[in-house]
C-alpha cells in the first residue's frame, strides 16, 4: 500500500485496465475451462441416460416376469410355465446388459449416494433367484411374488429418477424425472396385468383383487397426467393416443366384467385374453419409452456439442477480446483520469458515511450515472437515518404498551402520534385493545352469571336430591302396607268362598227338614208365635255376627296401614272377630234348639203349621244370604286384584324415584364441577378484573387524563 502512493494516477489507472484485462482474461479462461466442464458433464450424463434405457428395458422384462409368475402361482403351476421359463431367458439377458452398464457407470465418479445405490440394486439382482425357485416349488404365494417384483421395480425405477439429480443439465433431468414418472405409470400398468390375469386365472375376483382393480388404474393414471403436464407436445399426443387405443378400450371392457361379479361372465375371459392384452398395450408403452429414451439420448448429444462449441468459440472471444480491451483501455485512460478523480473523493467520504457532501455535476458525462448514483444513496442515507429513528420510537411504544397488556392491563392505548407510515400501526393496536378488552370483559362477566347459575342448580340439585330420597322411603313404606292389606284381603275372600259353601250346605239340610215339617204343620201352628220370636232373634243375631265382622276386617286393614302404631288396635280387632265368631256359634246352638223344637213338634203335628211357614221363609233367608256371601267373595276377589295392580305401580314408581335420585345426585356432581371450572375461569380472569377495577376508579377520579384529540384517535 505504500508503495501505490507514489504511482502516478495514469499508471494506477493503466494498473487498473491491466488488473481488469488480467481478470477478464481469468474470467474468459474460467468459462473455457467450465464449458470443457460442462462438456464432459455432458458425456457423464450421456453415459447416465444410456444407463436409464438399459435400466427401463430390465424393467420392462420384469414386468413381464411378474405376470407371468402370477399367473403360475394363481393356477398352482397349470398354466403359463412355459411362458414364465422363456420370459426369464429373456429378463437374464437385459440383465447381463445392465450388469455391464453398471460396471460402466461405477468408473464415472458418481455421488456417493448413488454409488450406495447401484450397489443396493446389485444385491437385489442376486435375490430374483432365490424367488424364482420358491415361484418352482410353489412355496409362496402370488402377493408376495407380485410384492417381491414390484420393490424390485422400484428400485430399479427409483434409481433412475437418482440418476435425473446427479443430471446437470436442468432440462435433461426434467426430462429424467419425466421419464421416470412413464416408468412408475407403466409398472403400475404392469401390476393391473398380472391382477387381473390372476382373477380370471381362478375364474373370480375376491375382494382384495377388486380393490386392485380399482387402485392400479387409479395411480398408473396419476402418473400418465404428471407425463402429460410435463412431456414434449408429441410424447404427450402418443400417450394419449395409447390410453385412448383399441387395446385400452378392450382392457375397461374386461374390467367391467371383473366387476359385474357375473360367474358366467367372467368365465369368459381367459387369463391368456387379458395378459395378452395388457402385454400388447405394454409394448405400445415400451415403444413410447424408447422415443423418450432416444429423445433424451439426442438432446445429450446436442448438449455435448454445444458445449465443444462453446469452449471453440469462448477461446476465440478470449484472444479478441483481450486485444480490444488493450487498444480501449489506451485510448480511454487519459479521458477517465480526471473524471474519475472528481468523483473518487466524495464517493469516499459517502461511502465513510459522511452525509454533508457535494456532488459533482457529472450528468452529460459517462460518470454522470455515478454521480447520480451517488445522489440517491445520500438522499437515501438521510431518509434511512430519519425512518430509523421514527421505528425506534414506534418500536418503544409498543413494547411498553405489550408489556402492560402481558400484565394484565388493557386500559392502555397508545396516545401519541407516529409518523404518517406507522399511524395505521398506532390505530390497529388500539383497535384490536379494546377488542380484546371487550373479550376479557365479557368473558368475566359471562363466568360470573355461570357461576351464579351453577350455584342455583348445584343447590337445585341438593334439594331435589333430599325430596326424592324421601319420597322413595315413603314409596317404599307404601309398597310394603299395600303388601299386607292385599294379603289380608285374598284371605277374607277365601273365607267368604268357604262361608258360602256351609250356607249352600244348610239351605239343603233346610230343605230336607222342609218335607218333616209338611207332614207336622198342625203341630207348628200351635208353636207358630214362638218359633217366630226365635227366627227374628236369630237374624238378628246372625246380622249382629256379620257386621261385626266386617268391621273388624276393616278395623284390621286400617291397623295394618298404621303400620307400628296400629298394633294394638289389630289386636281389639282380633278379639272383636272372634266375639262375632262366638256369636255366630250361639245362632248354631239356636239351631240346635229349633231341631229339638222340630222334635217335639213331630208329636204335635196339628200345631206344626205355623211352624212349616216360618221354616220356608228360613229358607228364603238362607238363599238371600248365600247370594250376599257369594256376592262378598267375588268383591273381595276383585278388590284383592286391584290391590295387586296398586301394589305393583307402587313399586314401579319406587324404581323411578330410585332412578330419579341417583339422577339427581349425577346432576349435583356435575354442578359441583361446573362450579369448580366457573372459579378457575375467575382466578385466571382476576388480574384483568383488577385492572378493570382500577381503569373505572380513575376514570371516575380524572376525566381529563389525556387531550381530547389523542382519546379520540385511540
Amino acid at each position: 500500500m505504500i508503495a501505490l502512493k507514489h504511482i502516478g494516477l495514469t499508471r494506477m489507472v493503466w494498473l487498473v485496465a491491466g488488473i481488469g484485462i488480467t481478470l477478464a482474461m481469468l474470467f474468459a479462461i474460467a468459462d473455457v475451462r467450465d464449458n470443457l466442464q460442462r462438456a464432459s458433464a455432458m458425456e457423464k450424463n450421456a453415459e447416465l441416460v444410456d444407463l436409464s434405457a438399459k435400466l427401463s428395458s430390465l424393467v420392462h422384462e420384469l414386468q413381464k416376469e411378474r405376470g407371468t409368475s402370477a399367473v403360475f402361482l394363481t393356477s398352482r403351476g397349470q398354466t403359463f410355465g412355459a411362458e414364465m421359463r422363456s420370459q426369464r431367458e429373456d429378463t437374464e439377458a437385459k440383465r447381463e446388459v445392465v450388469n455391464e452398464a453398471l460396471v460402466a457407470a461405477g468408473e464415472l465418479g458418481l455421488s456417493e449416494r448413488l454409488s450406495q445405490q447401484l450397489s443396493a440394486l446389485e444385491q437385489r439382482f442376486g435375490e430374483i433367484a432365490t424367488m424364482r425357485g420358491q415361484i418352482d416349488q410353489l412355496t409362496i404365494t402370488p402377493d408376495q411374488q407380485v410384492q417381491f417384483y414390484t420393490e424390485t421395480n422400484r428400485q430399479v425405477i427409483g434409481l433412475v429418477g437418482e440418476i435425473a439429480a446427479d443430471v446437470t443439465d436442468p432440462a435433461i433431468a426434467k426430462d429424467l424425472l419425466v421419464y421416470s414418472a412413464f416408468l412408475n405409470g407403466k409398472d403400475y400398468a404392469g401390476l393391473d396385468r398380472s391382477n387381473g390375469a390372476s382373477g380370471f386365472a381362478v375364474g373370480g375376483f375376491d375382494l382384495a383383487t377388486r380393490q386392485k382393480l380399482v387402485a392400479l388404474p387409479a395411480a398408473q393414471q396419476s402418473y400418465f397426467d404428471y407425463v402429460l403436464g410435463l412431456a414434449a407436445p408429441e410424447q404427450r399426443e402418443q400417450l394419449k393416443a395409447v390410453l385412448s387405443s383399441k387395446l385400452s378400450q378392450d382392457i375397461a371392457s374386461m374390467r367391467e366384467v371383473a366387476f359385474s361379479g357375473n360367474p358366467e361372465r367372467i368365465a369368459q375371459i381367459s387369463a391368456k385374453r387379458w395378459f395378452d392384452t395388457h402385454t400388447a398395450r405394454l409394448a405400445e408403452f415400451k415403444q413410447l419409452e424408447d422415443r423418450m429414451a432416444s429423445a433424451i439420448v439426442e438432446a445429450i448429444s446436442e448438449g455435448v456439442s454445444a458445449a465443444n462449441w462453446d469452449v471453440m468459440i469462448a477461446a476465440i472471444g478470449l484472444l479478441a477480446g483481450l486485444a480490444i480491451a488493450a487498444v480501449i483501455s489506451f485510448v480511454f485512460v487519459r479521458s477517465i483520469k480526471q473524471r474519475i478523480e472528481s468523483v473518487v473523493k466524495p464517493l469516499d467520504q459517502l461511502a465513510q458515511g459522511e452525509l454533508d457532501i457535494k456532488i459533482p455535476d457529472l450528468s452529460k458525462t459517462e460518470l454522470g450515472v455515478i454521480c447520480t448514483a451517488m445522489e440517491v444513496f445520500k438522499q437515501n442515507a438521510l431518509e434511512r437515518a430519519q425512518n430509523a429513528e421514527k421505528r425506534q420510537r414506534v418500536i418503544v411504544v409498543l413494547r411498553d404498551k405489550l408489556k402492560a397488556m402481558a400484565s394484565g392491563d388493557l386500559e392502555r392505548p397508545i396516545d401519541e402520534f407516529f409518523a404518517k407510515e406507522f399511524a395505521p400501526i398506532r390505530m390497529d393496536f388500539n383497535e384490536a385493545q379494546g377488542a380484546l378488552r371487550d373479550v376479557i370483559h365479557s368473558v368475566v362477566d359471562s363466568a360470573t352469571q355461570i357461576n351464579h347459575s351453577a350455584n342455583e342448580v348445584d343447590q337445585a340439585a341438593r334439594d331435589l336430591s333430599e325430596r326424592t330420597m324421601l319420597q322413595a322411603a315413603t314409596l317404599e313404606e307404601t309398597a310394603a302396607a299395600l303388601t299386607k292389606t292385599s294379603k289380608g284381603i285374598k284371605a277374607s275372600a277365601e273365607k267368604a268362598q268357604e262361608t258360602n259353601a256351609e250356607v249352600a250346605k244348610t239351605r239343603q239340610v233346610a230343605l230336607d227338614n222342609g218335607k218333616i215339617v209338611d207332614s207336622a204343620v198342625n203341630a207348628m201352628e200351635q208353636i207358630q208365635a214362638s218359633f217366630a220370636e226365635v227366627e227374628q232373634i236369630t237374624h238378628m243375631i246372625q246380622s249382629i255376627a256379620f257386621q261385626t265382622n266386617i268391621l273388624a276386617l276393616n278395623a284390621g286393614v286400617e291397623a295394618t296401614r298404621a303400620g307400628e302404631a296400629g298394633k294394638g288396635f289389630g289386636v281389639v280387632a282380633t278379639e272383636v272377630r272372634a266375639l262375632a265368631q262366638r256369636s255366630s256359634e250361639s245362632v248354631t246352638s239356636i239351631q240346635e234348639l229349633m231341631a229339638k223344637s222340630a222334635q217335639n213338634i213331630e208329636r204335635g203335628a196339628n200345631e206344626v203349621g205355623a211352624t212349616g211357614a216360618a221354616l220356608r221363609d228360613m229358607i228364603g233367608m238362607i238363599d238371600t244370604v248365600s247370594r250376599g256371601v257369594a256376592e262378598l267373595a267375588e268383591a273381595s276377589s276383585a278388590q284383592a286384584d286391584g290391590l295387586n295392580e296398586v301394589n305393583q305401580a307402587v313399586a314401579d314408581l319406587d324404581l323411578s324415584t330410585q332412578q330419579n335420585a341417583a339422577m339427581a345426585e349425577q346432576s349435583s356432581a356435575a354442578s359441583n364441577q361446573l362450579n369448580g371450572e366457573v372459579q378457575n375461569l375467575n382466578q385466571k380472569a382476576a388480574i384483568f378484573i383488577k385492572h378493570k377495577e382500577m381503569s373505572e376508579a380513575s376514570a371516575h377520579s380524572d376525566t381529563g387524563g389525556h387531550p381530547p384529540e389523542l382519546r379520540m384517535a385511540s
